[in-house]
């Protein structure tokens, strides 16, 4: 008999069965079925948080999404310089969505296809909300005389439109290469970036 999961951790559940579904089959392969299968919990269950299963892949998306900006406000709020915090934080964004579409590589072109809009009106607002974190790191910058922003709100959303060039859903498989190949011209755009950025001596 399957395992039922307990009432306060079904959500993650359902997430955690869905994440390795798509990564092992992709979107258009997996069903609710499925996941309530994966998950150990009854299909109707699912229903009471979901209402279909690209309820369940965007949900999966935003998770991802959460974790990064989670860790973004941890590297935010920490003792480092403000050009570190702004390094570290463009570091992992990278690595992270690198990680990700390692483990969903085969499927990940069929579910951007299938979730087009969703995913672009989601990175939309994720965007944004990521620029808005650059914009309070600049300013400290700024106030600590570490910065040179003439506008703070363009200078974090030109930062994030740089990197984003690296985000897995913009490269080919040849782009997308090794771990330490991504790392490497990584931190070359966020050299690129500090010297922008950077206070003149």
């Amino acid at each position: 008999m399957p395992r039922v999961a307990a009432p306060p951790d079904v959500r993650e559940s359902v997430l955690d069965a869905a994440t390795r579904l798509m990564e092992r089959y992709g979107f258009k392969k997996m069903t609710m079925e499925a996941i309530a299968g994966e998950a150990g919990i009854g299909k109707a269950t699912i229903y009471g948080y979901f209402a279909n299963k690209e309820d369940v892949a965007m949900s999966v998306i935003r998770r991802h999404q959460e974790s990064v900006q989670q860790r973004w406000r941890e590297i935010a709020s920490s003792k480092l310089s403000a050009d570190e915090r702004l390094r570290h934080m463009l570091l992992h964004l990278v690595l992270a969505g690198f990680d990700r579409a390692q483990r969903c590589r085969r499927s990940m072109d069929e579910t951007l296809a299938a979730l087009r809009n969703r995913i672009l009106q989601r990175r939309y607002e994720v965007n944004a909300e990521l620029a808005a974190m650059i914009a309070t790191v600049l300013e400290e910058g700024c106030a600590a005389g570490r910065f040179a922003c003439s506008d703070i709100g363009i200078t974090a959303s030109a930062i994030i439109t740089a990197v984003s060039g690296l985000n897995p859903t913009n490269l080919s498989p040849k782009e997308l290469g090794e771990r330490n190949e991504i790392e490497a011209r990584t931190h070359q755009i966020i050299a690129l970036i500090m010297e922008g950025v950077l206070k003149r001596r």
